[in-house]
């Protein structure tokens, strides 16, 4: 049996860590098609999210999960407030996932992945790779 932490091929290691949170938002899709006409009136969601970034020696900023949390809850919070408030129709999950993305990289962190699901049921996902 291997030791611990002991690779016999080298292979390039990839720390992360990841949260997971969720809020509930309402919207709708005026132009949505025939077979999905329900979602053209105003509907809520338990919106899921999963946020994993890179840290430790793979990553250029050491991540406290707890610190991560708490900056993805932030975001999320304005998100929420936005749906509640506005009902914005035109925020599809992948446009949710790209602007969470985009906030946490202005904030340093190197983020691998992020993504979004409505009642755990649908989702979308954004992916970055780093040389």
């Amino acid at each position: 049996m291997e030791s611990a932490g002991k690779f016999p091929l080298k292979p390039k290691i990839l720390r992360t860590i990841w949260i997971k949170t969720a809020f509930v938002g309402f919207h709708h899709w005026k132009e949505a098609p025939e077979e999905v006409a329900y979602q053209r009136a105003t509907h809520r969601h338990l919106f899921k999210v999963h946020v994993e970034v890179e840290t430790g020696s793979s990553s250029k900023k050491l991540v406290e999960v707890h610190s991560l949390k708490v900056d993805v809850d932030k975001f999320l919070s304005t998100l929420q407030s936005q749906f509640t408030l506005t009902l914005s129709p035109n925020w599809s999950l992948v446009k949710m996932s790209e602007a969470l993305s985009a906030h946490l990289m202005s904030l340093g962190y190197q983020v691998m992945q992020v993504s979004f699901s409505e009642d755990n049921e649908c989702g979308s996902a954004v992916m970055f790779m780093y040389e």
